[in-house]
Protein backbone atom coordinates (compact mmCIF):
# COMPACT_ATOMS: atom_id res chain seq x y z
CA UNK A 1 0.00 0.00 0.00
CA UNK A 2 1.35 3.42 -0.94
CA UNK A 3 0.84 6.93 0.32
CA UNK A 4 -0.58 7.95 3.66
CA UNK A 5 -2.34 4.65 4.34
CA UNK A 6 0.91 2.76 3.82
CA UNK A 7 2.61 4.95 6.43
CA UNK A 8 -0.22 5.07 8.94
CA UNK A 9 0.43 3.56 12.35
CA UNK A 10 -2.36 1.60 13.98
CA UNK A 11 -3.10 3.03 17.42
CA UNK A 12 -4.01 0.58 20.16
CA UNK A 13 -6.49 2.43 22.35
CA UNK A 14 -5.37 0.25 25.28
CA UNK A 15 -2.16 2.31 25.30
CA UNK A 16 -4.13 5.50 26.01
CA UNK A 17 -4.41 5.91 29.78
CA UNK A 18 -4.64 9.66 30.31
CA UNK A 19 -7.71 11.89 30.31
CA UNK A 20 -8.67 12.81 26.77
CA UNK A 21 -10.60 15.60 25.10
CA UNK A 22 -12.03 15.02 21.64
CA UNK A 23 -13.14 18.03 19.61
CA UNK A 24 -15.22 17.31 16.55
CA UNK A 25 -16.98 19.60 14.13
CA UNK A 26 -20.30 18.64 12.57
CA UNK A 27 -18.74 19.56 9.23
CA UNK A 28 -15.97 16.97 9.55
CA UNK A 29 -15.71 14.14 7.05
CA UNK A 30 -17.84 11.12 7.95
CA UNK A 31 -14.82 8.86 8.49
CA UNK A 32 -13.15 11.31 10.86
CA UNK A 33 -16.37 11.58 12.85
CA UNK A 34 -16.72 7.78 12.94
CA UNK A 35 -13.14 7.29 14.16
CA UNK A 36 -13.53 9.94 16.84
CA UNK A 37 -16.78 8.39 18.08
CA UNK A 38 -15.32 4.86 18.14
CA UNK A 39 -12.23 5.91 20.08
CA UNK A 40 -14.23 8.05 22.51
CA UNK A 41 -16.65 5.17 23.18
CA UNK A 42 -13.80 2.67 23.70
CA UNK A 43 -12.12 4.89 26.29
CA UNK A 44 -15.41 5.83 27.97
CA UNK A 45 -16.47 2.18 28.20
CA UNK A 46 -13.17 1.44 29.96
CA UNK A 47 -14.06 4.05 32.56
CA UNK A 48 -11.50 6.63 31.50
CA UNK A 49 -11.99 10.35 31.92
CA UNK A 50 -12.91 11.31 28.36
CA UNK A 51 -14.86 14.23 26.98
CA UNK A 52 -16.32 14.55 23.50
CA UNK A 53 -17.39 18.01 22.37
CA UNK A 54 -19.10 18.19 19.00
CA UNK A 55 -19.43 21.67 17.57
CA UNK A 56 -22.45 22.43 15.40
CA UNK A 57 -23.11 25.14 12.84
CA UNK A 58 -24.82 27.35 15.42
CA UNK A 59 -21.53 27.36 17.39
CA UNK A 60 -19.72 28.72 14.38
CA UNK A 61 -17.02 26.13 15.06
CA UNK A 62 -18.19 23.17 13.00
CA UNK A 63 -15.21 23.12 10.59
CA UNK A 64 -12.17 20.87 10.84
CA UNK A 65 -10.10 21.91 13.88
CA UNK A 66 -12.76 24.54 14.61
CA UNK A 67 -10.84 27.01 12.44
CA UNK A 68 -14.00 29.03 11.94
CA UNK A 69 -14.23 29.80 15.69
CA UNK A 70 -10.89 29.23 17.37
CA UNK A 71 -11.84 31.42 20.30
CA UNK A 72 -14.64 29.02 21.29
CA UNK A 73 -12.43 25.97 20.74
CA UNK A 74 -9.73 27.51 22.94
CA UNK A 75 -12.25 28.26 25.69
CA UNK A 76 -13.38 24.63 25.65
CA UNK A 77 -9.80 23.34 25.71
CA UNK A 78 -8.66 25.62 28.55
CA UNK A 79 -11.78 24.92 30.62
CA UNK A 80 -11.13 21.19 30.17
CA UNK A 81 -7.46 21.59 31.13
CA UNK A 82 -8.46 23.52 34.23
CA UNK A 83 -10.88 20.75 35.20
CA UNK A 84 -8.34 17.98 34.62
CA UNK A 85 -5.21 19.69 35.92
CA UNK A 86 -6.72 22.03 38.47
CA UNK A 87 -6.36 25.77 38.78
CA UNK A 88 -2.85 27.23 38.96
CA UNK A 89 -1.68 28.69 42.23
CA UNK A 90 -2.82 32.29 42.62
CA UNK A 91 0.78 33.45 43.04
CA UNK A 92 1.75 31.85 39.73
CA UNK A 93 -1.26 33.22 37.87
CA UNK A 94 -0.55 36.72 39.19
CA UNK A 95 3.07 36.69 37.95
CA UNK A 96 3.06 38.60 34.61
CA UNK A 97 6.28 36.86 33.52
CA UNK A 98 4.35 33.61 33.26
CA UNK A 99 1.84 35.10 30.83
CA UNK A 100 4.41 35.41 28.01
Amino acid sequence: MHGVLGQAVVVDDADIRSPALFLMGAGEAAERKRQTQVLWEALRDRGQDVTLREFIGADGADANCQVNNLRLAHLIVFDWLERVLGKPEASLAADPRLLC
